[in-house]
């Protein structure tokens, strides 16, 4: 979760060990079809109808009852300007909305960032068919905090051991401010460990019609999660850079197209002064960038009914993602046998489609199970590279010139999440100074496969994953303690 929302998750490599198995068998692979396809289908059909609330379609109510609002106002309002919420909400005053409209309304401002929690009420007006609309909110802090305490264990051999492989804790912290100007404007700045700071800007009105603008920008010392497009599928290891002096510029824009879709267009400038990968299981074998800049553009459908951002627990959300990569650097020469050429300029482009789609139930109060597919594909053009060695060649490196390749990903994940009682408005909430505060328990499983096809090099690449832990959320932040378990299997 990006701070646009509330707080970053502490950017951190997925790191593992793959162990280099080969022979699945083919029921396996059938279970892995038939999962994935009911998932799937449980993913996609409640998609088809909008519900509200309580879980009842526009469909349901035969005589489609509407109530024309002649005021609406709003109470608990402290930093946030009415005019804001408003234009998140989309309602006006003198239209008529029916009961899941104004449901759907008051999800968005559940969604909004600073908006903690939010309901509404319908009072008669001034005359026969008139209503009074009253939304209530609380509002979150305007100074924020986040804290993460993971701790890690991996699982697998490989010879192509990567950074950061043994068991460790990785600890994530933030803090952060947020102010508001004008009616719609929303500043933010936030800073982080590794010497992290993130600034961003957001409206959320545009040319007096609805639409979200966002402007970001991060400068860090490392980032150990960005895979540039050329190593992260033609290599074996699929281990990523550890770049430094890491700056990302980001612009966006989303336009809503209905109550729950919205269609938007991102740029997204990254930049990194040098850049090193391990080849194997030798640390004196080491792939040098410098000057790296990686620039993105993605246009992307959203279908969002889901009740928060950050814990739903009833809705969909579906995303469908188009991205263009253009990928700059120069490849300095590596201190491996077998390749002792004068620096030369990498460059690289790639398409990528992927669709994201993930749905929450809550059966029984306070207790929410979810599931979510990813897949996506991508074809990638390479101008020049260097690839490591396997086998016998192992610590060594080829350059190699206009190639193209493509990878494809899938992953399915299912998870729990039980809220302990108290805490919300209304259930004998203890406050500390007037904060909020919510406790969770969760758990969650992951399976994912990578696949590289090309002429030149294949691999395949399993993971699962397995996490559990608390949250502790308030209207300061959110803090998380937790353990993850990763096992990789690896295979060429």
């Amino acid at each position: 979760m990006s701070v646009f929302i509330y707080f970053p998750t502490m950017i951190r490599s997925r790191n593992c060990r793959a162990a280099s198995r080969s022979g699945r068998s083919t029921g396996a692979r059938a279970g892995w079809l038939v999962a994935l396809s009911v998932l799937f289908g449980l993913l996609s059909v409640p998609a088809l109808a909008r519900t509200d609330p309580d879980g009842r379609s526009d469909l349901d109510d035969p005589w489609n009852v509407t109530f024309r609002l002649e005021t609406i106002r709003i109470e608990g309002l402290r930093h946030v300007r009415q005019e804001l919420l408003l234009a998140e909400a989309r309602l006006e005053e003198g239209v008529s909305y029916s009961e899941s409209e104004l449901g759907r309304a008051i999800d968005r401002v559940r969604r909004l960032p600073f908006v903690r929690e939010a309901s509404f009420a319908l009072r008669k007006g001034s005359r026969r068919g008139l209503y009074e609309l009253v939304i209530a909110i609380e509002e979150t802090r305007r100074l924020f905090f986040g804290v993460s305490l993971l701790y890690s264990e991996h699982s697998g051999d490989s010879d192509f051991e990567l950074d950061g492989i043994d068991d460790d804790r990785e600890p994530g912290l933030l803090a952060g401010v947020r102010a508001f100007a004008g009616l719609y404007s929303t500043f933010f700045l936030a800073a982080a460990d590794e010497n992290r700071l993130v600034v961003g800007y957001t409206r959320n009105r545009l040319w007096n019609r609805p639409g979200t603008l966002r402007l970001g920008y991060e400068e860090s010392e490392s980032n150990a999660a960005s895979t540039p497009t050329f190593g992260a599928s033609v290599e074996p290891s699929f281990g990523p850079w550890s770049l430094d002096s890491y700056e990302v510029l980001t612009a966006a824009v989303d336009l809503p197209s209905g109550d729950t879709d919205s269609w938007g267009l991102e740029l997204e400038h990254r930049e990194a002064e040098r850049g090193t990968r391990r080849l194997g299981a030798d640390p004196d074998s080491i792939l040098f960038l410098e000057d790296f800049v990686d620039d993105r553009l993605t246009t992307n459908w959203l279908r969002d009914t889901t009740d928060d951002a950050l814990f739903a627990e009833r809705g969909l959300r579906q995303v469908i993602t188009l991205t263009y990569r253009r990928v700059r650097a120069d490849l300095t020469q590596p201190f491996v046998a077998g390749f002792d050429e004068p620096p030369f300029e990498v460059e690289s482009q790639s398409y990528r489609l992927g669709f994201l789609g993930s749905r929450w139930w809550t059966p029984v109060d306070r207790r929410t199970v979810w599931g979510s597919l990813n897949v996506a594909v991508a074809t990638t053009e390479i101008d020049e590279l260097a690839v490591t060695g396997v086998g016998d060649d192992a610590g060594t490196v080829r350059r190699l010139s206009d190639l193209s390749f493509g990878s494809a990903e899938i992953a399915a994940a299912v998870g729990y999440r039980y809220r302990f009682p108290g805490g919300r408005s209304g259930e004998g909430t203890r406050r500390y100074g007037g904060a909020f505060r919510e406790i969770y328990w969760e758990t969650s499983f992951e399976i994912a496969r990578t696949e590289a096809f090309s002429d030149l090099v294949g691999g395949v690449l399993v993971q699962f994953e397995a996490r559990t832990g608390v949250v502790w959320r308030t209207s300061w932040g959110v803090f998380r303690a937790g353990f993850r378990f990763v096992d990789a299997e690896q295979s060429s």
